[in-house]
C-alpha cells in the first residue's frame, strides 16, 4: 500500500510542478507583452493591462505578435479581441 501511495503521490506532485510552471509561462508572456506595449506605446491602461492578464495563451500569443506591426495600442486589442 505505502508503494502505491508513494507513486500516487509522487505523480500528484510532477502534476503541480507542470501545472506550476505551465501557469508561470503565461505570467511571463503576459509581463513580457505588457513591457513590450509600454515600450512601444508609453503608459497602458488599467483595462488593458487587465485584459493581458486574463488572456488565454494562444490570445498573448496573437497580441505578442501583433505588437509587432502596430501602429497604435488599440489596433492589437480590436484586431485580436473584437474590441
Amino acid at each position: 500500500m505505502d508503494i502505491l501511495a508513494g507513486s500516487m503521490g509522487d505523480q500528484c506532485r510532477t502534476e503541480g510542478i507542470d501545472i506550476g510552471r505551465t501557469e508561470g509561462i503565461d505570467v511571463g508572456r503576459a509581463d513580457t507583452l505588457l513591457e513590450q506595449l509600454e515600450s512601444k506605446f508609453g503608459s497602458v491602461p488599467e483595462q488593458i493591462r487587465t485584459l493581458v492578464k486574463s488572456a488565454s495563451r494562444e490570445q498573448l500569443k496573437a497580441w505578442t505578435i501583433s505588437v509587432l506591426e502596430a501602429a497604435t495600442l488599440e489596433s492589437i486589442f480590436q484586431a485580436n479581441h473584437g474590441g
